[in-house]
């Protein structure tokens, strides 16, 4: 038997902000549903995604699933398990890419389906927040760079 199950993301529950570019916007997303051996399901890819949007699919009943998400990656990834999912390693060309929306991604973790579920989890921007500052130190100019890798 089958439930119908709908999915939803949050780029809300950020703990520290970014002013550049806007931090919540969702421009493409990639949504992978694996079953409990880690093994594909369903795939899902929107070249738009608005914050409000779920998506609707038909799942087992009483199964348990695992949804992740990479949101803002430009393209679409297709996974062939969660192992290669998990060791997907997401890279810039050009510094200015991040103005299209911050790379992000979000886990769920494993969900057991129950008819009617409805499935919303976080995204969690994958960029650390960098500082640049100068300083003068015995009058030599000295650039001190800080990173905060928790920025979520």
């Amino acid at each position: 038997e089958t439930a119908e199950v709908r999915i939803g993301l949050s780029s809300t529950g950020f703990r520290c902000k970014s002013m550049d570019p806007e931090e919540k916007m969702l421009k493409d997303v990639s949504i992978f549903i694996y079953d409990s051996n880690g093994m594909l399901e369903k795939s899902i890819w929107r070249e738009v995604w608005n914050s409000s949007e779920y998506v609707t699919l038909n799942l087992l009943t009483g199964e348990e699933y695992r949804f992740l998400a990479c949101a803002n990656f430009g393209y679409r990834i297709s996974p062939s398990d969660m192992a290669d999912l998990l060791e997907h390693r997401f890279h810039m060309a050009y510094p200015d890419e991040y103005r299209e929306g911050i790379p992000m991604t979000g886990d769920s973790g494993l969900i057991r389906i129950e008819d009617g579920s409805c499935i919303s989890f976080d995204l969690t921007r994958m960029m650390a927040k960098v500082s640049i500052s100068e300083a003068m130190t015995d009058n030599t100019c000295v650039d001190k760079i800080r990173m905060n890798a928790n920025t979520t």
